[in-house]
């Protein structure tokens, strides 16, 4: 199934034109997308302010795509949502949003939307704790209410995983383990009652707003989960600090990904922060009195939220044969006589964190090797090259970043992007760039490699209408903190195609080194499959994809360095211009870059549209 491209969206205020107007840009420079998603505080508190809602609502302006909102809270609000609440109480809630007005529709409460194959997850409302228990004075204060978070839990399901959720507020403790915004202090920031969701739907994605600031946490995995989960807390539209409140994202649902590539981990993957271990300084997230009833279960399976027992006020109240799992893991269990679940199991011996229920109780598991749990019952040994060393330092290349050149970004696939080179070599020097954080592009996944060389045959394709073709390479030197992969694609004319590997193999005998042939002749040759064969283990290497389709390589010894712009320089002298070979001497001012770039995704789009 094909990835779906969405926009998220942070608080809007009521600043309805503004949003509309930047998506309606986004739209036609990088779409198509299928929705756009709000979270935050989506009507303004000024009365004053209604006027601007209401040129959407009756048709005079339109909105350019399907919107949904959850946060259901401003004065404005009650005027606007009072007939869709008739409605609601009238026909009942459906899983698609409540029209408001064309295409925009309200999440209201909580519950799970289908889009094009993906699961999004919704919690309409903001944590109040003096409503949580009071559905009348929740409905009335835009907050919501413990049935709205019950009927969350009940979606806590392993075999449909959860690709996106929503949330009007950040969860407790997500900074844990991490560095956050300075102006944000992670000891009161968050909801635990939002935290404790997270920590049962385990989704891939997490989307927040109401603090005001852009935010991408480092992927983070749970320890009874095999995918990672990525939280992205968003801006206000029209922010006075110019933080992002716009985001993309082209997203394969869950339901259509082989286990092994939803099992992928980033370099940078940390810890689950809802732990008490995630990080120094952390503290465990649990919830709080005000939501007592039915408290969530950490490790929980296909037992997990009973909901025709959800309040179960003793052992008594517990149907069937279902046993507390974080009882049969470590022999207690922390939520005592509150639990919902059994205490009891026959042998003595403590089950291992991630082995999975069915497999140690009935000797099998009917999900097979679709199962997310281990079936044995040994301890998960997880090595530091599977996890990767996680990057401190802020990354150019991610594409959730903040420091990300977005005006550099030509066009985004599923798995990898193509930018603009900053102090390009010469005009059409273009970056080809894996979405998530590795370190090596041997690391990537064969959907991501089968996208990376999809691109470089449309790039090679797209510069013979200009007598040029390409030279493509990669300096992979790996160092702790994990720098981010990427190939340079640099755009050779045909004149001087032949000459390419002359240059590379005089320039590596000066520097003391050889670089090894690797034929292509194979049909639909993969070269970095290619490198799989020839790199033994995490090896820092640099290769040259020639023009013909031969392969250059020179694998690093240990302690062996290249020169960082070893590459670039080489091409350089070919291209006649050696005083380009540093990009810092070629930076451009950001209007040129801007007009560079859009020329580029201009003329690219247009022959891909041939």
């Amino acid at each position: 199934m094909a990835a779906v491209r969405i926009l998220l969206c942070g608080d809007v205020l009521g600043q309805f034109n503004q949003l509309f107007k930047r998506v309606s840009s986004v739209e036609k420079t990088s779409g198509p997308f299928v929705a756009l998603f709000c979270v935050g505080q989506f009507f303004p508190d000024d009365p004053n302010r209604i006027d601007e809602i209401k040129q959407f609502l009756d048709g005079s302006y339109q909105i350019p795509l399907p919107t949904y909102f959850i946060g259901d809270y401003g004065h404005v609000a009650g005027v606007v949502l009072s007939p869709a609440r008739i409605r609601a109480k009238e026909h009942g809630l459906v899983s698609d949003g409540i029209p408001i007005c064309k295409n925009l529709y309200w999440l209201k409460g909580s519950g799970m939307l289908g889009l094009q194959g993906l699961r999004v997850a919704y919690l309409a409302g903001k944590d109040v704790s003096s409503f949580y228990h009071d559905a009348k004075g929740a409905e009335s204060s835009g907050a919501f209410h413990e049935d709205d978070v019950d009927t969350l839990r009940a979606f806590a399901d392993e075999s449909h995983l959860t690709d996106l959720f929503l949330s009007n507020e950040w969860p407790q403790g997500v900074l844990n383990g991490v560095t956050g915004p300075p102006e944000l202090d992670p000891s009161t920031l968050g909801s635990s009652i939002i935290a404790e969701v997270v920590k049962e739907l385990k989704p891939r994605y997490h989307i927040a707003g109401s603090e005001g600031f852009f935010y991408a946490r480092d992927p983070y995995r749970d320890d009874s989960a095999s995918h990672v989960t990525r939280f992205v807390g968003l801006a206000t539209v029209g922010n006075e600090k110019k933080q992002k409140f716009l985001h993309a994202l082209s997203l394969t649902p869950a339901a259509s990904m082989a286990v092994k590539e939803l099992s992928l981990q980033p370099p940078n993957t940390t810890k689950s922060p809802y732990t008490a271990s995630s990080g120094k300084g952390s503290s465990k997230v649990s919830l709080s009195s005000k939501s007592s009833a039915s408290v969530p279960h950490s490790e929980g399976q296909y037992w997990r939220f009973s909901t025709a027992n959800s309040r179960a006020k003793d052992r008594g109240g517990v149907s069937g044969e279902k046993v507390c799992f974080e009882f049969m893991m470590k022999g207690s269990c922390s939520r005592g006589d509150s639990c919902n679940f059994k205490h009891e199991r026959s042998t003595e011996k403590v089950i291992a964190k991630g082995a999975c229920f069915d497999f140690l109780t009935k000797g099998k598991c009917s999900r097979g090797s679709d199962c997310k749990f281990r079936h044995t019952m040994d301890e998960d040994k997880t090595s530091s090259t599977e996890t990767g060393i996680r990057s401190s330092a802020p990354c150019w290349f991610c594409l959730s970043s903040p420091n990300v050149d977005v005006d550099l970004v030509i066009e985004v696939g599923d798995h990898c992007y193509c930018a603009m080179a900053k102090g390009g070599l010469v005009d059409g020097h273009v970056l080809l760039i894996p979405i998530d954080h590795f370190s090596s592009m041997l690391s990537l996944s064969q959907p991501a490699l089968r996208e990376l060389n999809n691109y470089k045959d449309k790039l090679r394709k797209f510069y013979n209408n200009q007598q040029k073709t390409i030279a493509v390479f990669e300096r992979c030197v790996q160092f702790r903190g994990g720098s981010h992969a990427h190939l340079q694609v640099v755009p050779i004319p045909f004149s001087k195609a032949s000459q390419v590997r002359s240059y590379f193999v005089s320039a590596a005998k000066e520097l003391g080194f050889t670089l090894q042939k690797i034929p292509s002749s194979e049909e639909n040759f993969c070269t970095e499959n290619a490198l799989k064969h020839h790199i033994e283990g995490e090896k820092n290497y640099f290769f040259v994809e020639l023009p013909e389709g031969m392969v250059l390589v020179h694998v690093l010894e240990s302690g062996e360095d290249i020169p960082v712009q070893f590459g670039r320089e080489v091409l350089a002298k070919l291209l006649g211009v050696p005083e380009r070979g540093d990009w810092r001497a070629c930076k451009l001012s950001k209007d040129d870059e801007r007009t560079l770039s859009d020329k580029f995704r201009r003329e690219f789009s247009v022959f891909q549209e041939r």
